[in-house]
């Protein structure tokens, strides 16, 4: 069988998916931004 790359589902997340993916609060996704130059 060949091989079939993936399509890429999505480029960009909202802050609001990262923080549910993560398990974490929205305003600590945006402290990581600001601390590690995001």
């Amino acid at each position: 069988m060949p091989y079939k790359e993936r399509d890429i589902e999505k480029v960009y997340y909202t802050i609001g998916e990262v923080a549910e993916e993560f398990n974490v609060a929205t305003s600590l996704i945006r402290f990581w931004e600001s601390e590690f130059d995001i």
